[in-house]
C-alpha cells in the first residue's frame, strides 16, 4: 500500500516529548469519533433501516480492527511504528471519503458505502493506535513508556469527548459535513505523522501467533470484556436517547468521555501503586 513520502528514520531519542504521538492518536481518534455514532444514525434515521443495522455497520469497523491488530503488530516491527502510523491516516480517509459518497446516496447504494466505509477505517484504526503507541514508547525510551501510555489514553478518551457529540450535531445536516469533518482531522493527523522523524524498527526474532497468544491469554479476554460495554454505548447511547425521545443525547456522550479522562487522570498511578491486578 503507498504511503506518501516517508520521514527520515532518526535514531532514539531517549529525552522525547510522547506530545507528538499523543496528538496524532487524538487526531485519528477524533475522526473515528466523529463518524462511528454518526454513521450509526444515518443508517438508523436517514436510510430507515433500524437499530440492528445500524449496529452490525458500526461493528464492521470493530471487526476490522480485531482482526487486523496481528497485521497491525507485524507492520509496526518490520517497516518501523512511524510507517504503521503514515499508512493508517490515508484509510481513514478512504473510510471518510466513503461516508461522503453515501451522503449523496439513498437506499442500498448508500448503505453499501457506509458498511464498506468501516473496513477501511477499522484498519485505519489498528495502525494508528498500535504504531502510535509503540512509536512513542520508541521515542521516549523505557523510562518514558507509562507517560506515553497514559497520554495516549487521554487523546483517545478525549477525541470521544469532542468527537462523538461533535458527529451526532453535525450529522443533523446529513453525513456528508461529519466526512468532511473527519477527513481534515485525518488529514492534520497524516501531516504531524510526517514531520516527526521515524524510529528504526528493533532487530530480533518475531514471535509466532502461538507464543503470542500463551502470553496474553490470561489478560486478553479481560481487556475485551472491558471494551464490550465501551462500544455499546458508544455505537448505541445517542440512538436511546432519539427513541426515547430524549434531548440531550450529545451531553450523553460527551459526559461518558469526560468520565473515562477523568479515570485516567486520577488513576494513572494506581497500577505501580496497588498493581495491575
Amino acid at each position: 500500500m503507498p504511503s506518501g513520502p516517508s520521514p527520515a528514520v532518526a535514531a532514539p531519542a531517549r529525552a522525547a516529548s510522547p506530545l507528538p504521538n499523543s496528538l496524532m492518536v487524538f487526531a485519528g481518534f477524533l475522526a473515528i469519533s466523529l463518524l462511528l455514532p454518526a454513521c450509526a444514525f444515518d443508517v438508523a434515521h436517514r436510510l430507515g433501516r433500524g437499530e440492528t443495522m445500524a449496529g452490525a455497520v458500526a461493528g464492521l469497523q470493530s471487526l476490522a480492527t480485531l482482526l487486523s491488530r496481528p497485521w497491525a503488530g507485524g507492520q509496526c516491527d518490520r517497516l518501523g511504528a512511524h510507517v504503521a502510523v503514515i499508512r493508517g491516516f490515508p484509510l481513514l480517509l478512504l473510510g471518510c471519503g466513503a461516508a461522503f459518497l453515501a451522503g449523496h446516496l439513498a437506499g442500498g447504494p448508500a448503505l453499501a458505502l457506509l458498511a464498506l466505509g468501516r473496513v477501511p477505517t477499522g484498519l485505519g484504526e489498528s495502525l494508528i493506535l498500535t504504531g502510535g503507541m509503540s512509536w512513542g514508547m520508541a521515542r521516549t525510551g523505557p523510562a518514558g513508556s507509562g507517560k506515553v501510555i497514559a497520554w495516549q489514553g487521554l487523546a483517545m478518551f478525549g477525541a470521544m469527548v469532542l468527537g462523538a457529540p461533535l458527529g451526532l450535531w453535525l450529522v443533523q445536516s446529513g453525513i456528508g459535513p461529519v466526512a468532511l469533518a473527519a477527513g481534515l482531522a485525518a488529514g492534520l493527523g497524516l501531516g504531524l505523522a510526517l514531520l516527526v522523524p521515524g524510529e528504526a524498527p528493533v532487530p530480533g526474532t518475531p514471535l509466532n501467533l502461538r507464543e503470542v497468544v500463551r502470553l496474553i491469554g490470561a489478560h486478553g479476554p479481560v481487556l475485551a470484556l472491558a471494551g464490550t460495554p465501551y462500544a455499546l454505548i458508544n455505537a448505541f447511547l445517542g440512538l436511546w436517547f432519539v427513541a426515547m425521545g430524549w434531548a440531550g443525547k450529545e451531553w450523553a456522550l460527551a459526559l461518558f468521555g469526560i468520565a473515562f479522562v477523568i479515570v485516567r487522570l486520577v488513576g494513572a498511578g494506581w497500577p505501580s501503586r496497588y498493581g495491575a491486578v
